[in-house]
């Protein structure tokens, strides 16, 4: 069962970090990458890592979508 929740843990943290790499990336450009790689060497492509994300956060896309619209907005504003 330990060994479970690490896993699980762990997963949660990967999860984490592609969902800040992915959120950041598509509110700059409009769409997500087509693979993410951090500099451990962790890599995870498009369908895994919108796994990752769906599984450990639902809302991802709608946050995506308001955050990137938010910033579209003040291009107009200014």
């Amino acid at each position: 069962m330990s060994q479970l929740i690490g896993i699980l843990d762990a997963s949660r943290v990967s999860a984490d970090k592609v969902r800040e790499y992915a959120l950041d990336y598509y509110v700059q450009y409009g769409y997500l990458p087509s693979d993410i790689q951090f500099d451990n060497g962790a890599y995870f492509d498009y369908d895994t890592y919108n796994y990752l994300i769906d599984l450990f956060h639902p809302d991802f896309h709608k946050i995506a979508v308001k955050k990137r619209v938010a910033k579209l907005r003040e291009g107009f504003k200014s």
